[in-house]
């Protein structure tokens, strides 16, 4: 958790300083990364006030446990970079109407110093056991490339002057986060919505209980990812006299990774 508060206060540190080398250098590029950058803060700030909550054990109010803050956090983590990316996307098409000049010994400065601190956030947020915390290292991750892009780019525009680059760099880096982000928003609006996870198929799962001895009939069948660590499962099983292979029936939703169940018998 200490490494995640310096990755954060590294980048809005910096995501401050950014929008000013940006508005400096009047480098699209420059400017939307900063939008990302203090999205990413945001995300890391959302995720450190999450995490702590998502650790605490199950009580009266949440009978379940804490831990689903984790997936709250990403949604709100995806809708964040969704945001910035529309308006980075939207400033862009602005400066495709409206060229402008750009300062380029500058946007390389910024893009170098951008470089090495991103890389140092990549490095503390480096070891991630939860995924939130290897959703903000990867993060991390896509800055530092991005900002080697960023490097590469600046160069190329100072030596050609082709400063329409600036334009394609920054359409280019948000449109690959806005779909990242979409997709990690439906993963995470799935889980919310206790959607069937896509890892198990439930006609399958209906058909294997049934082929064991002495299981009659299966209904109110439901399975659920909880959160990115836990997957629930409920049934009722109706079966002969003298039935004992819950456990059996249990082992087998273990092997398909269904971390915890709730089978209910009925005899017929």
């Amino acid at each position: 958790m200490k490494n995640m508060v310096i990755a954060f206060a590294l980048n809005f540190a910096f995501a401050i300083l950014k929008v000013i080398g940006g508005l400096f250098t009047n480098s699209i590029t420059i400017l939307s990364d900063a939008i990302q950058d203090i999205g990413d803060a945001l995300t890391i700030g959302i995720f450190c006030i999450n995490e702590k909550r998502s650790r605490r054990p199950a009580d009266n109010k949440f009978t379940f446990g804490y831990s689903r803050y984790s997936v709250l956090s990403a949604f709100k983590n995806s809708l964040i970079l969704i945001t910035s990316s529309l308006a980075i996307i939207t400033s862009t098409a602005y400066r495709i109407i409206k060229p402008q000049e750009i300062h380029y010994n500058g946007m390389l400065i910024f893009a170098t110093i951008g470089l090495a601190i991103h890389l140092c956030a990549a490095i503390f947020t480096r070891k991630s056991n939860t995924f939130n915390q290897k959703a903000v290292n990867l993060h991390m991750v896509k800055d530092v490339l991005n900002w080697i892009i960023i490097v590469i780019g600046a160069l190329i525009m100072k030596f050609t002057d082709f400063a329409t680059l600036d334009i394609i760099l920054s359409l280019g880096t948000s449109m690959f986060v806005l779909l990242k982000a979409i997709k990690n928003m439906q993963s995470a609006t799935n889980m919310l919505l206790e959607k069937t996870p896509t890892k198990i198929n439930i006609d399958d799962v209906r058909k294997n209980i049934l082929a064991m001895n002495g299981v009659i009939s299966i209904h109110n069948l439901r399975v659920w990812d909880f959160d990115e660590k836990n997957t629930y499962a409920i049934m009722h099983i109706v079966t002969t006299e003298n039935y004992d292979g819950k456990e059996k029936i249990k082992e087998y939703l273990k092997t398909i990774g269904v971390t915890n169940s709730t089978i209910e018998i009925e005899h017929k």
